[in-house]
Formats: structure tokens, C-alpha cells, sequence
């Protein structure tokens, strides 16, 4: 019987892209729980909100924030070489990326040219309404260390055209996300960090005999490639993003439906 661990992004993936819920889900949840297959977060959320939703889920392994910023370990991974990484509560915390004050250094002389705005520019109750979510859970959102989301206000195109220059330049990259582009460290990805959770896998959990990765959008690429079975899941309106990977799957849905269908096929 073969041995699976799976990694998803969240937001249109795992949880519906307008309500958060996985209950579509649940049939493929509920079967990788009995099997106690790995399932490892990869999401550009932050540590505050996986957290979270790995209690509603009801399950504790290492996860992957703000698109490969750091992966965090369970105290249980005690065992995992893990001397460069910082404790944090009950983790051990691997971090891939740039710390985000650097990351703000660098956005802030240009915000105003490039008619761009960031997380730290928008209030609670801002945020609230563009992203359809609680105040608390805006908070957790906005607790980021290796990230910052922003929008362009104008020229969209052509704005985003001068920032990536300046950003190569500089050391930085930009990633885009469902809601907003993501500036982050140029060595950050979710390839890297799922890279470090398979060798920990190997190395001291038993092992595997096969990656699934899911995710819905571009900035999952990286993670699909570092799987033996990439699966992209449908956009509300039955589209898929323009991902090109050899053996690449679609899920036949979308969001958590896509997700169900997909792991059922695998792992039933």
C-alpha cells in the first residue's frame, strides 16, 4: 500500500475562494485523517491564521507561510536537524525568506509613483470588506514576517512592469496571489520550503512513496513542481490557470470539490 504525504494551498483550493469553508471537502479530509496521511499546508496566509485553520481541520503537521517564507515544525519534529531554526511557542520555524521590515524598506519610497498600496496602508475595516472576513481574522492576517500583500490603484500593467524591474534588482521578486501581489525575498518560494518538509519526511517521519501538491494559481507553480502528482483545481467559473507542467492533473472541479474529487481518485 503506498504511502502518500499532500501538500495544498489553501484560499480556492482547499477553502472555498468567497466563503474559507472546506466543506466540499470533507469526504477526502475525513479518509486522510483515518489514513493518517500527511497533509501540509502551503499557503500565503500567515503562522496566525494556519494555525487556525489547522484547528478547524483538526490536525498538527508542519506548514509552509506566506508562500514559502518559513515552514514551521511541530514540537514532535524535535528530532529533525533543525539548528538554524528559531523557536517559536510550540515550532520550530526554518525561515526561507527576507524578514518583511526589509521588505517594507524596500516598497515604501515607491509607493507613491507606482500608485501602489500595501497591507500596512489599509485599515481593519478596509481590509474587512475587500476580503469578506472578520476583524480578528484581519489581524491575524496582517501579522506577517516575510511578506506584504499590495494592489496597484493605476496602470496596472505598466506599474507592475517597473516594480518587478526594480525588485530583480534589488533582491526581491513578486508573486501574484488570488486578491493581491505578493513581494517577498528572491530565493522565496513554496518549491524550496516543500523541499525542506520532504527531506524531513524522509529522513525521520518513515517516509513516503508519493508527493500530491493542489493548488489553483501561478504562485502554486513552484510547489507543483516539486511533486510526483501536481493537480490544479477549477476557478469558480469552471476556468483553469494557465499552468504548463508535464503530468499535470485537473481536478474536474473547483475549489474544495475539485480537492475532494482529486484525492478520492488517489488515495481511496
Amino acid at each position: 500500500m503506498q504511502k502518500f504525504i499532500i501538500f495544498t494551498d489553501l484560499d480556492g483550493t482547499l477553502l472555498d475562494h468567497e466563503t474559507y469553508s472546506f466543506a466540499g471537502a470533507e469526504e477526502a479530509l475525513s479518509l486522510v485523517k483515518s489514513k493518517n496521511i500527511p497533509l501540509i499546508v502551503v499557503t500565503s496566509k500567515t503562522s496566525a491564521e494556519v494555525l487556525d485553520v489547522q484547528e478547524r481541520l483538526g490536525i498538527s503537521y508542519p506548514f509552509i507561510v506566506e508562500n514559502g517564507g518559513a515552514v514551521f515544525f511541530p514540537e514532535r519534529f524535535a528530532d529533525f536537524d533543525c539548528s538554524d531554526c528559531e523557536k517559536q511557542n510550540n515550532y520550530f520555524v526554518k525561515t526561507v525568506g527576507i524578514e518583511r521590515e526589509k521588505i517594507l524598506n524596500f516598497l515604501e519610497p515607491l509607493k507613491f509613483n507606482l500608485r501602489i498600496r500595501s497591507f500596512v496602508d489599509f485599515s481593519d475595516d478596509e481590509l474587512s470588506k475587500l476580503m469578506d472576513m472578520n476583524i480578528e481574522e484581519i489581524q491575524k492576517s496582517k501579522k506577517r514576517e516575510f511578506s506584504e500583500p499590495f494592489i496597484f490603484l493605476e496602470n496596472e500593467d505598466e506599474n507592475f512592469n517597473l516594480l518587478q524591474k526594480k525588485a530583480q534588482e534589488d533582491g526581491f521578486k513578486i508573486l501574484k496571489g488570488g486578491r493581491f501581489y505578493h513581494l517577498v525575498g528572491c530565493l522565496q518560494d513554496k518549491g524550496e520550503a516543500v523541499k525542506i518538509v520532504k527531506d524531513a519526511y524522509r529522513l525521520k517521519k518513515g517516509g513516503f512513496d508519493k508527493s500530491i501538491g493542489i493548488g489553483d494559481s501561478m504562485n502554486d507553480l513552484e510547489m507543483l513542481k516539486q511533486v510526483d502528482i501536481p493537480v490544479i483545481v477549477a476557478k469558480k467559473n469552471g476556468t483553469y490557470e494557465n499552468i504548463q507542467l508535464p503530468g499535470l492533473i485537473k481536478a474536474g472541479a473547483a475549489g474544495p470539490e475539485g480537492w475532494n474529487k482529486v484525492v478520492l481518485n488517489y488515495i481511496l
